[in-house]
């Protein structure tokens, strides 16, 4: 698989085949009322290794005719907390966190 996809998988071994367990994700958030963005927050909470994976949260807001929007945004799980400043276009009402279901994970 390496050889066609060029790419360094031994990461993905190491954290989903030979490790026990799957992460276990904290979202938190605030919106930043002077720069008009939310703060994002999320910490691994399982025991043993920090995964680095993908992983994308969706910001659900009200645009100004009153009607819910959806954006997604794609992040890059690296370290045990970490906070990440996103700029959507409206206020959000909901982050959620994976929203298409793409990772196994635990809240």
């Amino acid at each position: 698989m390496e050889k066609v996809s060029e790419k360094d998988l031994s990461r993905i071994f190491e954290q989903w085949f030979y490790q026990p367990g799957q992460p276990k994700l904290q979202l938190k958030w605030k919106f930043n009322k002077k720069e008009k963005k939310p703060i994002v927050t999320i910490t691994q909470l399982q025991a043993g290794n920090t995964y680095q994976t993908p992983i994308e949260i969706s910001i659900d807001s009200k645009n100004a005719e009153g009607n819910l929007t959806e954006s997604i945004h794609k992040i890059e799980l690296k370290e045990g907390v970490q906070t990440f400043e996103i700029s959507p276009e409206h206020p959000p009402k909901e982050i959620i966190l994976d929203p298409n279901h793409w990772l196994l994970f635990s809240e």
